[in-house]
């Protein structure tokens, strides 16, 4: 047991590392007696950096494991499998890991470039836990909740200010945050019941505000536009590159990012914020985060209003990273205002993969996991031009990557070039469970399997009332299912009393455009 204990030094390794535990690993040994691990109403505020298997609380356990009424707010760094919370909580032989009445308000930064990394704001790499009434900062800890799935049942992310006082109190004093078992302060965030009065406890609960005009796209740690707020309550003086901070709108913050330390007697706690990326971009992940509410894109409630380029670029950077768990504009409505020009915003923009579009969501593993554009996307009638996309190594191509439960519609792809390797589509590489409707594609695309001029690769999906003039070809000539419309059509179930299917369905479509292949080949559809 692990129970009423804190952290608030520097712990630093290469594996398996974490504020209160590096380890935990579940034996049954030859009486069939389990081994369990419990940790409860402890705290970790000190900053965490390992390589793999890095956490807040404990950076790996395989099982048996319970964590309750902790939290964490110290920064977290780690290469791979990295979390607020844990960083690997895998359960292996379906041996339980529980995770309940707990929150991060720490931030969770990679470090170094490994691909597809495992990042999450309360666990890195997950399998099979159990969670209910857990909570996030979504501005200073801007990932998802889990680095490995977009899936967080159980985890809520929340605005700072949402965190802050008696915001997460329960009605029910024994609920996981009632005040059994926890003190809400104004202006801090929640406590540990019988530890509120320790300096490294008032220090841990002490927040950095940053502005939020509105939930969908507020200011984070990584993207600080408006200036800060540092809260000096109870004692606390923070710091910025050894230097006290007397006035916060003086700090010079930018892209690079600076290390804030809150300090009170002795005691440290950092934080790393970040300005967006400046505005002349050599990319466009950097082109999105560039981007200006207000001028490149307009948030109106659940509408956001595409008017640039680098507004298109700042839904993908969105989608595909999923900063405060934002699940792909689910429930929400991403529109144009006007014809979008891809050209000219990324120096050297399409002269070789690095240099491409980056589609609007993305496969994020081998496993099949994904954080798809699943929103409505409607172009009102405007069109894109110069699409280019030039990665023959890789799949799931065109101006969307994988959308998912989405729908898009009355949009154009003017012109452009996609090469690729499967999965490649005007509109979008990956349909699934989705419609798209009142679209057309003119843009050349070439690839090695499931081409398709609108939709490279649909399941159990609708393609309506669009048309594709470009030519389509299968460039390696294999089985690689090439389609005027659609590259391959799948269905789960369900097929009418002929045959046909009725979930997957292409309907008042045309192709003009030259289809080209080896086999499975169709002016339509491949397969």
């Amino acid at each position: 047991f692990v129970d009423h204990v804190y952290n608030s030094g520097s712990v630093q390794g290469s594996e398996s590392v974490g504020g209160l535990v590096g380890c935990f690993n579940y034996i049954s040994n030859v009486s069939n007696i389990t081994y369990t691990l419990s940790i409860s109403k402890s705290f970790n505020t000190g900053t965490v950096q390992g390589g793999i298997k890095t956490g807040g609380i404990i950076g790996d356990t395989d099982g048996f494991t319970k964590i309750t009424y902790s939290y964490n707010t110290g920064m977290i760094i780690g290469s791979n499998s990295t979390g607020g919370i844990a960083g690997n909580a895998t359960n292996n032989s379906l041996n339980y890991i529980t995770i309940m009445g707990i929150y991060n308000a720490g931030v969770v930064i990679q470090s170094g470039n490994t691909a597809n990394a495992k990042i999450g704001s309360i666990v890195g790499s997950s399998l099979g836990i159990k969670s209910d009434k857990n909570y996030y900062d979504k501005q200073v800890s801007y990932r998802m909740a889990y680095g490995n799935t977009g899936v967080s049942v159980g985890i809520t992310p929340k605005l700072t200010t949402e965190m802050l006082g008696e915001e997460l109190k329960s009605k029910t004093a024994s609920d996981y945050f009632g005040e059994y078992h926890w003190v809400f302060s104004s202006g801090l965030y929640p406590r540990i019941k019988g530890m509120e009065t320790l300096d490294a406890s008032i220090l841990s609960a002490t927040p950095i505000l940053l502005q939020a005009s509105n939930s969908i796209d507020p200011d984070t740690a990584i993207r600080v536009r408006s200036g800060i707020n540092l809260s000096t309550d109870s004692g606390v003086q923070w710091r910025a590159g050894g230097s006290w901070i007397s006035d916060p709108s003086s700090l010079s913050i930018n892209s690079t990012g600076i290390t804030l330390s809150a300090m009170k007697n002795n005691i440290t706690k950092d934080v790393l914020i970040k300005a967006p990326p400046s505005s002349s971009a050599s990319n466009w992940s950097d082109a999105g985060q560039a981007a200006i509410q207000g001028t490149d894109y307009t948030i109106s409630g659940s509408t956001i209003t595409i008017n640039t380029a680098k507004g298109l670029a700042w839904v993908a950077w969105m989608t595909n990273t999923n900063p405060g768990n934002i699940d792909g504009f689910s429930g929400k409505t991403v529109e144009l205002g006007a014809n979008i020009d891809l050209d000219g915003v990324v120096t050297g923009y399409g002269t070789d993969a690095e240099k491409s579009w980056v589609p609007i969501g993305k496969p994020t593993n081998a496993s099949g996991d994904s954080l798809p554009f699943k929103g409505t996307f409607d172009g009102k009638g405007y069109a894109v031009s110069n699409l280019k996309i030039d990665r023959s190594n890789h799949g799931i191509l065109g101006l969307f990557g994988i959308i998912s439960y989405a729908v898009i519609q009355n949009v154009g792809i003017e012109s452009g070039t996609v090469t690729g390797h499967d999965s490649l589509g005007g509109i979008t590489g990956y349909a699934d469970r989705s419609t798209i409707q009142s679209c057309y594609n003119k843009a050349t695309i070439e690839g090695d399997a499931y081409i398709g001029g609108i939709v490279g690769n649909m399941y159990d999906s609708i393609v309506r009332n669009c048309y594709n003039t470009a030519d389509i070809g299968n460039s390696s000539n294999n089985n690689g299912s090439t389609g005027g419309v659609a590259g391959i059509m799948q269905s789960s179930t369900g097929n009418d009393m002929w045959g046909l299917s009725t979930t997957c369905i292409v309907t008042q479509c045309y192709n003009t455009g030259t289809v080209y292949g080896s086999t499975l080949v169709g002016g339509i559809a491949g397969s």
